[in-house]
């Protein structure tokens, strides 16, 4: 996918603190940010492509956005993986106790 700018980017919790670093370097560079939270993002800075966490995945889900590795943005979309995600459609019901458990869903 395109780049596109002023994008907000939600660094993934399992990304090492070099990788983090890594990413937030180049993000000027590519006229995005990081992002307060995972709601608010429309692009994921993930360790793993195959082992995307709970959060960034129920985002996506939800959401929709675009989850790409730490490569991929350090080398402007050339290596890496990358893959796009669009809005979910329908209604998904939970229980309570789920909605307790996974709060940030």
């Amino acid at each position: 996918p395109r780049w596109e700018p002023f994008s907000k980017v939600f660094l993934e919790s399992r990304l090492s603190p070099l990788q983090s670093s890594s990413v937030a370097q180049i993000l000027p560079k590519l006229k995005m940010h990081i992002g307060k939270n995972s709601a608010e993002a429309n692009f994921f800075a993930v360790a793993d492509l195959a082992n995307i966490g709970d959060r960034v995945s129920w985002t996506l889900a939800f959401l929709g956005g675009t989850v790409a590795t730490e490569k991929y943005f350090k080398t402007n979309g050339q290596a890496g993986g990358c893959a796009s995600y669009h809005l979910t459609s329908g209604t998904l019901w939970v229980s309570a106790s789920f909605a307790a458990e996974n709060y940030a869903v």
